[in-house]
């Protein structure tokens, strides 16, 4: 399983999470990348890019859940990744937002649900507030918790699904990234959801048929999505 590839992911995804954490000068690739950001012309040199789709059991799947990667040119589908981040910082984002002080959420908590196990998210989480100088979280300290569906311990990977368990790291460390930027002094809790092969377990996950015997079809702003009737 390559779950560490889903930081890198992470960050092109969703080009708006990164940028320079210090005063030195970026790279000439870096710098170009994030001007490109800052004036809205990504686009023309580079395509956009599901994270992840496949044919699971005969229906098409975007596991990527809306995310999209930034490819490195407009025929490659490999993701477009800088020497240093080349996006917007947390403080950018508060700005962008209006986001309260960093303090206000000194005694909150923020869950976050994810689908599959996620075996790196927390040196991935490290390397992402380290980056920007946000307070250390961590399962050691308490700030971090990650369990699964039942409280127990977090899921172990499974047999087979590495590559579909991979993209949704991808969205689950873009969620956890930002919940970092928008309340760096919350606590996070991380649930994470056992994946069933053949079956989709979130509303923006696939088409299938509604008359499906195991399947209860959902309407959903883009597509119909599956879930397993319980």
């Amino acid at each position: 399983m390559k779950l560490g590839r889903a930081l890198v992911l992470a960050v092109v995804v969703a080009v708006p999470l990164a940028a320079p954490a210090t005063a030195t000068p970026p790279d000439a690739a870096t710098a170009q990348v994030a001007q490109a950001v800052r004036a809205g012309t990504l686009g023309q040199d580079h395509r956009v890019a599901d994270s992840w789709t496949g044919v699971v059991q005969g229906h098409q799947v975007d596991l990527g859940c809306l995310t999209n990667v930034v490819t490195r040119d407009k025929a490659s589908a490999d993701p477009l990744t800088t020497p240093a981040p080349a996006g917007f910082s947390p403080a950018d984002l508060a700005r962008a937002y209006h986001l309260p002080d960093t303090k206000t959420g000194e005694r909150g908590m923020v869950t976050i649900v994810g689908i599959g196990a996620y075996p790196t998210l927390e040196a991935d989480l490290t390397t992402y507030r380290d980056q920007f100088g946000l307070p250390e979280c961590t399962t050691a300290d308490g700030c971090l918790k990650i369990t699964d569906y039942h409280g127990g311990p977090p899921l172990k990977p499974a047999d087979g699904l590495g590559e579909i368990e991979e993209a949704y790291a991808t969205e689950t460390a873009l969620d956890v990234d930002l919940a970092s930027a928008a309340c760096p002094m919350c606590r996070i809790t991380m649930v994470q959801i056992r994946w069933t092969s053949g079956v989709c377990s979130t509303p923006c996950c696939c088409n299938c048929p509604a008359s499906s015997p195991t399947t209860s079809a959902r309407p959903s702003a883009t597509r119909r999505a599956c879930v397993r009737a319980p």
